[in-house]
Formats: C-alpha cells, structure tokens, sequence
C-alpha cells in the first residue's frame, strides 16, 4: 500500500485594499486550481466594492487546500461639489464651496495664487485673500479619496461685467470621437465689449481656441481622446476697462474598449466551449446574458458588446463551429488468421478510419473515408486499434487478430521410388523431388 503525502498550496491574495466609495478593487487569488471565496464565487479574482474580510479557500491539484484573507476599506467619496460662483475682484472677493462629506479642503498647485481657506475641515467655508487673478484648484480629500472644484478669480475690481457664463453642462462626456460641438454662452454685460475663447487639452495652460473663438458661442472641430476645456474672456470695449473670464466647461472624449473574445471555436457534438469576453468592465451577449464569461454548445456567431468604467462600448464576434460526432460501431468479430483474415468494420456518420499507434502492426484500409469498410492485410497477430475521426472529434473500435493459420506447403514429395536396391556399393546416386509452395521457402535433406 502507499501512503501519500502532499503538500498544501501557498496561498496568497493580491489587489488593492483600500478603494472609495462607488469603486472597486479586484483580489485575485494564486496558489491553486481551484478557488472559493467567503462570497460562495469559484474564481481566482474577486471583484469587491464593499468593506469587509474577504477569505479564499485554494485547492490544489493533489485535493490539499488553505486559506488567504484580504480586507477591503472603503473610504467615503468626498463631493466637492459644482464649482463656485466666479469670484469678481481678486482683493476683496469671497468663494463659497459647497462640499459634501468628510474631508479636508487644500489649494492645487495648478492654482494662479495663493489663498485663504476659512475653515479647511468643513464641507462648506470660504475661500477669500485670493493674492492673484486666475484659476484656483480646491481639491476636498479623504484619504486617497478627492474631488476637485475651480474657483474663478476675475480682476473686476469694480468692473461692470455681468452674466459672462458657459450655459452648457459643466462635463460633456463623449466616446471615441467628438466633432462640431457648440459650447452655448450667455450673452454678458455691458453689450459693449468682446468675446475670445480658451482652451486647455488635458489640463494644460489656456491657450486661444482654434478657429472663430470670438463669438458669444463656440462650435469645435475634431477632438482627439481626452479632456478638452473650454471657457470664455469677456473685454468691455468703453466704460471701465476690463475682462471677465467665465466658468470652465470641460468636453471628455474617452477611448472605446478594446473589446475581444478567447475560447474554443470548434467542438463535437454533445459538447460546449466557454467564450470569454475582456476589455471591459460590463458585458451583454448576443444571447441576453451579461457574464463575462458564455458558455457554448450551438453552432453560430456570437457577438458580445464591452462597456468600460467610462461608458464606452465596443463589440466582439466569435463563431462555434460543432462537429458531427462519428461513430465508430461495435467492435468487429475476431480475425482467425492473421496473413489472410479480413475484418469488417460498422461505423456511423461521416468520418476518416486510421490505425491507432498502440496497433500490434500495420494493416490495410480498403477505404479509409468509407464508414463501413474492410481490413485485411495484418502484419502480425495482436490488437489492432481503429480510429474513426471527423475534425477533432473520434470514437474507436477494437480488431483482435488471431495466428490461427493452417501451413499452406504443398507439393512437398521425393519423386523417386520409395526403396531402390544397389549391390556392394552406390555412389553419385540423385533423387529427385518436386517443386513445393509456396515459392518463397527454403528445403533441407535429412
């Protein structure tokens, strides 16, 4: 008897551990080849969203298992909020930030100054001091969790400029391509003055837009994958000079998934194939389902749409192709005799014989693509193995090949009289036989 020991899996889980609210982390587990979770999934990731523990039992290929534990922290998701009201004069204007939540109010670096934040641990407080005109990132974190507000800061220091916003939707997110879109303004006051429009691609300086940019709206041209912003310069033309800058409207243009398929494509009947879809964060299958992961086993084209934490989609094609599944029948009577026994074989359904490797010998297929055909020609008593295939699906049948061969000589006989009678001496005398069969032999006198 033999007692065998093995060793339990190492087992680790990986994956980030803290995440903010509404995201996810994805623990995946090695070690093993197979996997359960306290959650009752039998994957080796996890995709997990909620604060806890999360335990996997990993088994190995012997039966032997362990476990890994892995805790998740989810941080509240700080909401700075819409951006504040512009802020007319540097020196003596207020912005009010309206956070939400936990978390803490900073100044970004990207900001045109410095400035003074009135209560920095509280949702709502002021921001005032302002040392500049421009832009002012306040950034509300909690943790590794933030969000971002902009404060506009104007220099209209008693400038009569009033109504210069962007109407449009503070983010417009696209996928893939964005062309000709117009960015709607309101019409500012006083009318006496001039419009010009900024741009910043991915949160660069502010540079003058392309093409017109000094109407009261902006219309686009192409825009390639990523953050666009756009705002608008209002400058009084009589009266007290000066400019007022508008909110920023930000146009984000994400790239589609990249969108593919893994998986067997062919199949015997009877059989299925799991189609595996990535590139994405949420699937739909032609068929309704919604997995990753489908399951296979008609033949067909399927066809899985990607979407991605941004929204985007893209589509993938596979096709399942089922093969007939051959049947090889039973296997033949046995073959008495190995030089000259011929064996009939009864299979099903299209399909190619061969002669296995684990054959006793070589033999003849009278014809191999014929379901039911003949063999003949054994090299040797034994075990002849059949193969009928069609694609990758086979089926066998077994020829048992026996040696019971009657001896075909004949023809073996001296010619001469059975006695012949000499006196004293004989010498030189021939006796003469006939020809046997088959020719193919060898003689010996005795």
């Amino acid at each position: 008897m033999t007692i065998n020991v093995f060793s339990n899996p190492v087992t680790s889980i990986s994956g980030n551990t803290e995440i903010c609210a509404g995201g996810s982390s994805t623990f995946t587990a090695s070690g093993g080849t197979g996997y359960i979770w306290n959650t009752g999934a039998t994957t080796s990731s996890l995709v997990v969203s909620t604060a806890g523990s999360y335990t996997v039992t990993v088994t190995n290929a012997n039966g032997c298992t362990a476990t890994s534990e892995r805790s998740l922290i989810v941080n509240p998701q700080p909401n700075a909020a819409i951006d504040p009201a512009a802020v007319g004069c540097f020196t003596s204007g207020t912005a009010v930030m309206s956070g939400s939540g936990a978390g803490t109010w900073t100044l970004g670096n990207a900001s045109s100054g410095t400035a003074t934040i009135a209560e920095p641990t509280s949702a709502t407080t002021t921001v005032s001091g302002f040392s500049a005109a421009g832009s002012y990132l306040m950034i509300y974190s909690n943790g590794n969790c933030s969000d971002t507000a902009t404060i506009v800061v104007n220099n209209n220091c008693a400038c009569p400029i009033a109504g210069n916003a962007i109407a449009a939707p503070a983010v417009v997110n696209y996928c893939a391509t964005a062309n000709g879109i117009t960015i709607t303004g309101n019409a500012a006051t006083p009318i006496s003055g001039t419009y010009s429009w900024e741009y910043s691609f991915d949160n660069t300086a502010f540079v003058a837009a392309s093409g017109t940019n000094n109407s009261k709206d902006y219309t686009t041209g192409s825009l390639s994958i990523g953050s666009h912003r756009y705002r608008r310069i209002f400058t009084t033309t009589s009266g007290i000079p000066c400019s007022d800058t508008s909110n920023v409207v930000t146009i984000n243009v994400f790239s589609n998934p990249v969108a593919s398929i893994s998986g067997n494509t062919e199949i015997c009947a009877g059989g299925s194939s799991t189609f595996t879809a990535s590139g994405g964060t949420a699937y739909i299958w032609n068929t309704g389902a919604t997995t990753s992961s489908l399951v296979v086993s008609t033949a067909g084209s399927y066809t899985v749409t990607v979407t991605n934490a941004n929204g985007c989609t893209a589509t993938s094609e596979r096709s399942l192709i089922v093969n007939p599944q051959p049947n090889a029948g039973i296997d033949p009577a046995a073959v008495g005799c190995f030089t000259s026994g011929t064996a009939v074989m009864s299979g099903s359904g299209a399909g190619t014989w061969t002669l296995g490797n684990a054959s006793s010998g070589t033999a003849t297929i009278a014809d191999p693509t014929s379901a039911t055909t003949t063999v003949s020609g054994f090299s040797a008593a034994g075990s002849y193995l059949m193969i009928y295939s069609n694609g990758n699906c086979s089926d066998t049948a077994t020829i048992v090949v026996n040696n019971n061969c009657a001896c075909p000589i004949a023809g073996n006989a001296i010619a001469a009289p059975a006695v012949v009678n000499y006196c004293a001496t004989a010498n030189g005398i021939t006796i003469t036989g006939n020809a046997a069969t088959p020719i193919s032999g060898t003689c010996s006198w005795e």
